[in-house]
């Protein structure tokens, strides 16, 4: 009979929460499509470029996803397939915690700040646009509030210097109350000490900055960060089991060759 054992882990491993950098794939092709059919429905040309000059284009560096910002990743969003969802502080944080050199040198955008009910210094138009969506489902805004890019669309708004304001989408109307979060919940190395709207970003060498004002900045040091669930999940959860049962074969034999020089 074997020997009993009193604990073990009640999850698949299809059920794991993962974080990983987006494989480019198609989705250049796919989001220069997407940008495409969205500047075909402004008719003034003045706006249209810079809507165009807002959202640029995703490149590959690596095999990943690189550039990023918060309009770029509002309209990837919308094609992302599913068991693919932009991530958002709690699971970037844990991920972080967990491997602390995980995209070291590269920064990952993973959310806006809001910051005031009125009277926004920084990104004004932007900011009131974001405001009064959330306080038009109720939402008290008297303490600044994290909104994850996958729950918030784009509207083209010419009084916009960027040509577009973003707002929450339907789904994320819905899940407002869950998935808007306190900023000042979490810790930050930078935040702004005026009203307004600000990127948030997990920055190179692991700093976290909520006060980040250039929202269509972009360089190709950004990395599309994801959370995955089902076979994506799976799949990386069993390279993790690989690795570390590579790590605890090569420990176990380092430690029995020092044993037996030891002895000898």
């Amino acid at each position: 009979m074997a020997k009993p054992s009193y604990s073990a882990v009640a999850i698949r491993s299809e059920e794991v929460p993962m974080c990983v950098a987006l494989e480019s794939g198609n989705y250049p092709q796919l989001y220069s499509e997407k940008v495409k059919s969205i500047l075909g429905t402004i008719p003034d040309e003045g706006l249209m470029e810079r809507v165009k000059q807002t959202l640029g284009s995703f490149e590959e560096r690596d095999g990943r996803l690189a550039q990023s910002s918060p309009y770029r990743l509002v309209i990837l969003n919308e094609i992302l397939p599913e068991g693919k969802v932009l991530v958002a502080i709690p699971r970037l944080q844990v991920a972080k915690e967990n491997n602390p050199s995980f995209m070291s040198g590269f920064y990952v955008d993973f959310g806006l700040n809001l910051v005031g009910e009125q009277g926004y210094q920084v990104n004004p138009v932007q900011a009131k646009a974001l405001a009064e969506n959330l306080q038009g489902i109720g939402m008290d805004l008297t303490s600044p509030k994290l909104i994850p890019y996958s729950a918030l669309t784009y509207m083209v708004d010419e009084k916009s210097p960027s040509g577009l304001v973003l707002v929450l989408s339907e789904q994320g109307r819905d899940l407002a109350k869950s998935q808007v979060l306190n900023t000042q919940d979490f810790n930050w190395n930078y935040s702004p000490s005026n009203n307004g709207l600000f990127g948030a970003c997990l920055y190179r060498g692991g700093v976290w900055d909520a006060g980040d004002v250039d929202l269509a900045d972009s360089s190709d040091l950004g990395r599309v960060v994801v959370e995955t669930t089902g076979e994506a999940a799976q799949k990386n959860f069993e390279e993790l089991q690989r690795q570390a049962t590579e790590l605890l074969t090569r420990q176990q034999k380092e430690r029995a060759d020092l044993i037996a020089r030891l002895r000898a």
